[in-house]
């Protein structure tokens, strides 16, 4: 009797270690072990009709290769051999819960129908006619079925283990939706939406609902009406305070890149499937691969939001102080320089929490400190006169910068501290490069403004930072590679331009990553810039953070 109740609590969910508590216990409440029992034998006899089901089934004929797939198609076909209930359903991913009798029998159907997809426990490819792989999958939390069709798909399959008549269970913990099922909809061939069966979406749901931005700022040094208008400015510059500026501050280092702005779209297109629109805040022509005949990327000119007397600008500080004037921008948005690339899929809680406020993230140390020192590094000092408000208004004294990565921000918050902060706004949107009286609003102020105001929290971040001027850049560039790095930084500063081996092995390194074009790209081929002819693109300011 007591080897065949170790086999089958060791079975069932028990592990040697609890042994002696399962001994203690079927001493002292003979009851409330039977009960365990039961639910162990239950749950083997679910599993082993599941291997039943899953053996000699008739399975349908493959998809037609030319056919539109989609989770809603493939949930659909499951349905009419079983329970389904979808937990959520977004782009070309869907989550969906099954009985675990019927777990096997969804797998070998998608299989059946998609035959170029494949099953996975974690990183486990499994194989379903190995019966080692078909217990593996019938103890998972969870199995995902992806297929590389046009379109990666995903089905995101997780068991609901049988418990008293008309209740289920399932083993994801993290299952915030319905991890305990009271009701038989698993029970029945048919498709049930958790918004049916709550009658409304879950708090997070309705969160993830809401659209998100992305904006860039863009400029390509090569635009004639932009060179015009960048000398002509540049020879017009205040003289009386040069000696105050840094040494980069209107370098054209500032403006070089290797088409990251493609392959920056392509990494969002890729990794952040999510994402509503992407708006593009430039003032030159676009490049000539952007496809204006579809409406998910929106070019803004400069003269569309920042008023005339300010214009033109070359002040990185002063553009980003407008963007969440750009007419149609999400309330909540996400901004970032065409250097930075999103290396894996990440959800939208990666940058707001569900309640809304944004996630920023911060340098783990602080170097912010000391009087605005002139020559000293833009952005430095714009963090330093941003502090000086911060301090102030609350009291404390910001220290930390944000890391060179994607900023995650609240179009509300922008506009009150615009309007708090007025008259320094004011002066500085008159620089028409950048100053030492500057602040910096998306990468400095905004952030320890909304963290002091309850609307943003610290949060942690994998990044990596490749610079030009770091003797390290070679090793750094291997290091993007990493599978831990969510995102990652290319980035160009200083007076000097990079070196020519510098663009050949960051052009290199995009291409190989990011080889397929985003919707947002013409079709037909486009001419690939060399390193050494191409013209030099990129975002309005290259160094600052």
């Amino acid at each position: 009797m007591f080897k065949r109740t170790r086999k089958l609590l060791h079975s069932g969910f028990a592990r040697p270690r609890n042994w002696l508590d399962y001994a203690r216990t079927s001493i002292e409440s003979p009851a409330l072990f039977r009960e365990a029992l039961a639910r162990v034998r239950q749950n083997r006899a679910a599993r082993r009709e599941s291997l039943r089901r899953a053996d000699g089934v008739a399975l349908p004929q493959a998809l037609p290769s030319d056919a539109e797939l989609s989770p809603d198609l493939l949930v659909d076909r499951l349905a009419e051999r079983m329970g389904v209930l979808v937990l959520e359903m977004r782009g070309n991913s869907a989550h969906i819960g099954v009985g675990t009798e019927n777990l096997l029998l969804a797998l070998k159907l998608l299989q059946a129908l998609v035959p170029q997809g494949r099953a996975k426990v974690g990183a486990r490819a499994i194989a379903l006619g190995r019966r080692r792989d078909a217990r593996l999958a019938l103890r998972a939390v969870k199995v995902v079925f992806r297929a590389r069709t046009a379109a990666p798909l995903a089905l995101h399959l997780e068991p609901y283990d049988p418990g008293p008549p008309g209740q289920r269970v399932s083993r994801n913990l993290a299952n915030l939706r319905a991890r305990g099922l009271f009701t038989p909809c698993l029970d029945a061939p048919g498709r049930t939406l958790i918004t049916e069966l709550l009658g409304a979406p879950t708090f997070e749901d309705r969160a993830a609902e809401a659209p998100v931005d992305v904006v860039y700022t863009w400029v390509n040094h090569d635009d004639p009406d932009w060179k015009a208008a960048y000398q002509a400015a540049k020879s017009l510059g205040d003289l009386s305070r040069a000696d105050t500026k840094s040494a980069d501050g209107d370098a054209l280092s500032r403006f070089h890149s290797n088409d990251e702005l493609r392959y920056s779209l392509r990494s969002v297109a890729q990794n952040l499937p999510w994402v509503n629109r992407i708006f593009v805040f430039s003032n030159c022509a676009p490049p000539d691969w952007f496809d204006p005949g579809q409406d998910r990327l929106v070019w803004v000119r400069h003269e569309e939001v920042i008023p005339a007397e300010f214009l033109p600008t070359f002040n990185s500080h002063v553009i980003e102080s407008y963007l969440h004037r750009i007419p149609g921008l999400s309330e909540a948005f996400l901004y970032q320089n065409d250097d930075v690339i999103i290396a894996h899929p990440l959800p939208r809680r990666f940058f707001f929490e569900p309640s809304g406020i944004s996630r920023s993230f911060l340098e783990p140390y602080g170097m912010v400190s000391g009087p605005v020192t002139p020559g000293d590094a833009d952005y430095r000092n714009a963090a330093r006169n941003s502090a000086a408000l911060i301090r102030q208004a609350f009291g404390f004294a910001p220290t930390r910068l944000h890391l060179h990565t994607t900023f995650a921000l609240r179009r509300p918050v922008l506009a009150e501290i615009e309007e708090r902060f007025a008259d320094t706004f004011r002066t500085m949107r008159g620089n028409h490069f950048r100053d030492p009286g500057d602040v910096n609003v998306t990468s400095f102020l905004y952030h320890h403004y909304a963290i002091a105001t309850g609307r943003a929290v610290v949060a942690e971040i994998a990044s990596v930072l490749v610079k030009n001027l770091d003797l390290r850049w070679r090793t750094m560039l291997r290091n993007t590679a990493r599978p831990e790095v969510q995102i990652y930084c290319i980035n160009e500063g200083g007076a000097t331009a990079p070196s020519r081996q510098w663009h050949r092995a960051v052009s290199r390194l995009l291409a190989e990553r990011f080889p397929d074009p985003a919707e947002r790209e013409r079709s037909a081929p486009t001419a690939v810039h060399r390193p050494q002819d191409r013209p030099a693109q990129g975002s309005p300011d290259g160094s600052a953070p």
